[in-house]
């Protein structure tokens, strides 16, 4: 069983779910910087909730870095409104990142995310990148949260605001696993140098996350992993 069926069977699990990962996290971490470099830090939790294993990694409003953890299993992020969901594989070990996007260039991670990934191309042998809440233009209601599962497969999960309870469960179909699917963006970001740069760079990212969504109502939820294909689609709870 992964979190998303989990979700789709009981949506009232989230609250329970995002709280006790924020405790576990708040009680076990210092957000401490990663050897990855200065724009990186580590900053997340794992837990066990009978018998589904899942791993958190959080966003850290105070430092604003890129938040990583190592992952096993299900990975989940939260309160996302224009960051990056990862995961990556570095030296046989995953890792899930909550990459911070900014209005400010000194502020935004972008850069320093592509120069880590393009740096290290050769031994980054999987990637996968999304955009949580980029399935859905225009506001709502609820907050946003971001999950890869230990397939790969990515997911937005709205909640409700009254009660925080999953309300949607958005799946963005994707098949990009290498640096290579995403050199477009990641050079874009690599190669802002001013101002005018950053926003060519925001422009480019904004329109590679929108471009070409296909939505399909109604997934099944028998479906499974293997079965997923290309797109993205919404399951209403």
């Amino acid at each position: 069983m992964t979190i998303i069926d989990k979700l789709y069977a009981d949506p009232s699990f989230f609250p329970t779910l995002a709280n006790d990962l924020s405790i576990r996290a708040r009680r076990d971490n210092v957000v401490t910087q990663h050897c990855f470099g200065g724009k990186f830090c580590t900053y997340g939790a794992s837990h066990t909730f009978n018998g589904l294993k899942v791993q958190a990694v959080f966003w850290d409003e105070a430092t604003k870095k890129i938040a990583i953890y190592p992952v096993l299993n299900d990975a989940i992020s939260f309160n996302f409104s224009g960051c990056i969901m990862a995961r990556f594989r570095i030296c046989e070990t995953y890792y899930v990142a909550h990459i911070h996007t900014d209005r400010c260039q000194d502020l935004d991670c972008r850069k320093a995310w592509a120069d880590f990934v393009l740096k290290n191309e050769n031994i980054i042998d999987e990637l996968i990148m999304f955009k949580p809440g980029s399935e859905v233009t225009g506001s709502l209601n609820g907050k946003c949260h971001g999950i890869i599962t230990r397939n790969g497969q990515c997911y937005t999960i709205r909640t409700a605001p009254n009660t925080r309870n999953c309300s949607s469960i958005y799946l963005h179909r994707q098949t990009k696993k290498r640096v290579e699917d995403y050199k477009e963006i990641l050079e874009l970001a690599h190669n802002q140098y001013d101002e005018e740069s950053f926003q060519q760079m925001k422009k480019g990212w904004k329109s590679y996350w929108t471009w070409g969504r296909v939505f399909y109502d109604n997934l099944s939820a028998s479906e499974t992993d293997d079965q997923i294909g290309g797109g993205s689609c919404c399951i209403l709870i």
